[in-house]
């Protein structure tokens, strides 16, 4: 989801947030939202609504997560084609997912 949208999409993601940071204490794993870019390759990357890492190579590498174990496209309007589309193949091609 690009920056400025729906308060609705915004709570979704919260909430989403929220839940899996608490179902995950206390495990190796970090909730990022999606101002964390998910590196596919050397040359394609998304910024995910929410990444789960639980991978400790992702630890301290910036703005980017190279293995992520969950992700989490919340649809909306605008974006709906491409996080089905495009988007859902190359998370299909991710081994760690």
């Amino acid at each position: 989801m690009l920056a400025g949208g729906s308060i609705n999409h915004a709570l979704v993601i919260a909430n989403l947030i929220g839940i899996l940071y608490g179902a995950l204490r206390g495990k190796p794993c970090r909730v990022y939202n999606s101002d964390i870019r998910l590196q596919l390759s050397k040359a394609r990357y998304v910024y995910p609504d929410i990444t789960v890492s639980c991978d400790e190579r992702d630890k301290g590498q910036g703005d980017s997560i190279r293995y992520p174990r969950l992700v989490v496209e919340v649809l909306s309007p605008s974006t709906e084609a491409f996080d089905r589309g495009r988007k859902a193949a190359y998370y299909r091609e991710c081994a760690s997912l």
